[in-house]
């Protein structure tokens, strides 16, 4: 009788360490998914690097807001996630509202590997016009909608240690690519870099492709595509100036035009 209770006993502490081994499990599968362990959101302003590879390699750091993930740099790849290539632009007067094309800041692919490619809406978006957009992301990310874009931004309005005279440009902005200004102005991205980038955001002043003139250059604008669609030939945007100390919003933005890209977390 003795034997058969130690048996019993030694049988059910196996299936308890195996039932707690097997839960351990799950909550490592489930915490996979989170850069750095956890299925919990980060602080906003705490950097993840490596976050995500895209198709051509490129490798990119994240940063939390509000909750999400975001790439910390500009989009760099000139194919998408199902390798299909996105086509160079002939030039800058090459623009199409529904044909896609990328284009290289200031007209010189040198600078794609700090600033980024350069990407028209129908590029940007794939294809795809409502929903969650992977449109040019790699997988597992997609295109933040203008809703994502204000609910970031205003959730770091909420907080005062990032606004400079109501705006958020300077804890947005890069700490080395904004030109220096003339007239400096304390709350202006180029007047002085390093108290720049509160946020971790990092916005790069890759300038555009436009209709007039045809190229924005380096180090001026910072300009943004959102997924949502304004209709017709026009899309909504987000924009960071070089004269203003606000985050600029935008729906009637010509889809031929040249943007940068971030990406959000699925």
């Amino acid at each position: 009788m003795k034997k058969i209770l130690s048996i019993l006993m030694i049988s059910l502490l196996a299936g308890a360490m195996l039932l707690t081994a097997c839960k351990k499990d799950e909550t490592n599968n489930n915490n996979s998914e989170t850069p750095g362990g956890g299925t919990e959101t980060q602080p906003t302003g705490t950097i993840e690097n490596n976050v995500v590879t895209d198709i051509d390699g490129n490798v990119y750091n994240g940063v939390w807001l509000n909750g999400k993930l975001w790439m910390k740099e500009n989009l760099r790849t000139t194919r998408y996630a199902d390798g299909s290539a996105i086509p160079v632009a002939a030039s800058v007067e090459t623009t199409s509202p529904t044909e896609p094309y990328r284009y290289a800041p200031n007209n010189d692919e040198s600078n794609v590997s700090s600033y980024g490619w350069l990407y028209n809406w129908p590029a940007t978006v794939h294809g795809a016009s409502s929903g969650v957009v992977q449109g040019a992301c790699p997988n597992g990310w997609h295109v933040p909608s203008t809703g994502e874009w204000e609910d970031m931004t205003e959730h770091l309005i909420q907080q005062e240690e990032y606004l400079c005279n109501g705006g958020l440009a300077q804890a947005m902005c890069n700490t080395w690519a904004w030109e220096p200004m003339d007239f400096p102005h304390a709350c202006l991205p180029g007047t002085d870099l390093m108290s720049n980038n509160a946020t971790g955001f990092s916005a790069l002043p890759a300038g555009a492709v436009t209709d007039n003139p045809n190229m924005l250059p380096l180090g001026y604008n910072a300009m943004f595509w959102c997924s949502t669609s304004g209709g017709g030939e026009v899309a909504w945007s987000r924009s960071i100036g070089y004269t203003y100390w606000h985050i600029g919003s935008s729906a009637g933005d010509y889809k031929g035009n040249g943007y940068s890209v971030r990406c959000v977390r699925n």
